[in-house]
Formats: C-alpha cells, sequence, structure tokens
C-alpha cells in the first residue's frame, strides 16, 4: 500500500488480505499497452461486517536499460496479461526496454454501493489524465468527508 486516505482508516492486519485481493495475480510486468480493467471483492472481517471493494487496475509505462532488464528477468517473469509468454525480436534494439507495471486504485467501503463506486473510480482516472486546477486529493475527501450515505432503499444523494 502506496497511500492511503484517510491515514490510519485500515487495520494493519487487513492490508495485506486487501493487496492479495486488490491484484489476484500477482504482480506481471508486461511488454505492451494494456487497457484498465475493473474488478470488485468483498471481505468478511473477524466481526462478520462486510468491506466492499473496487479496483481499477491501470498499466504505467517505464524504461528501463536492457542490462538492469536481465538481472530483473531472474526474479520476475514478464508475460502478457493473458498468461503467454512475450516474444521479444532479437533485431530490436534494446538501449531501452519499455515494460508496464500495474498500479491498482482500491476503493473501500462499508456500503455496497459498486456500480456508483466503480463510476467515481472511472472519472478519477480520467481526472489524472487531463490538467485540472483542482488537486486529486480534493475529489477524493469530497467523496469520504463530505458525500452523504444515501438513504437505505436509494442510491442516489439530492
Amino acid at each position: 500500500v502506496s497511500s492511503l486516505y484517510p491515514e490510519g482508516s485500515l487495520n494493519p492486519n487487513e492490508a495485506d488480505g486487501i493487496m492479495k485481493f486488490a491484484m489476484p495475480r500477482g504482480v506481471s510486468i508486461l511488454y505492451s499497452y494494456q487497457l484498465p480493467k475493473i474488478h470488485y471483492f468483498v471481505q468478511t472481517r473477524e466481526d462478520g461486517s462486510r468491506c466492499y471493494a473496487v479496483c481499477l487496475t491501470l498499466w504505467e509505462e517505464s524504461v528501463t536499460s536492457f542490462n538492469s532488464h536481465l538481472n530483473f528477468t531472474t526474479n520476475l517473469k514478464a508475460e502478457t496479461y493473458d498468461g503467454e509468454e512475450p516474444a521479444i525480436e532479437h533485431s530490436r534494439s534494446f538501449s531501452d526496454l519499455h515494460v508496464f507495471i500495474p498500479t491498482t486504485l482500491v476503493l473501500l467501503s462499508l456500503h455496497p454501493y459498486l456500480p456508483m463506486y466503480r463510476l467515481y473510480l472511472t472519472h478519477l482516472f480520467r481526472l489524472t489524465t487531463t490538467p485540472s486546477p483542482v488537486p486529486i486529493e480534493r475529489y477524493i475527501q469530497n467523496l469520504t468527508l463530505e458525500v452523504p450515505s444515501p438513504p437505505r432503499g436509494t442510491v442516489e444523494v439530492m
């Protein structure tokens, strides 16, 4: 977990389990860009309460030199998202190797509003790809601290 808001809102014992659900296939380094993917999970806590989650997985491009890539592949196997081994052409220059590293944004809630959370994460991702006068943290703060929960039986806040 590289960032958490609000800080201290997640029990350290739960963090490991959430990371396993957020990236169920582990970390896969890719050679080609993949479109963002969304998945959901529900975690039942020790007290029987449920924690609902929406995960948005993005692949960010990283450029590495071929020498460091040789050392890197001894520890991790690079593969495509479908599990196929990539075909690397020997005629291509290996001075800079473009790889894509996964990043997963996870929205956790005690309320089961998964379609709305999916929409929120999608909009949040779009905001990060365009210049905005408002910092991204302000949007997150708005959702977590200022938007009230809808009354039972409805899915909209007026």
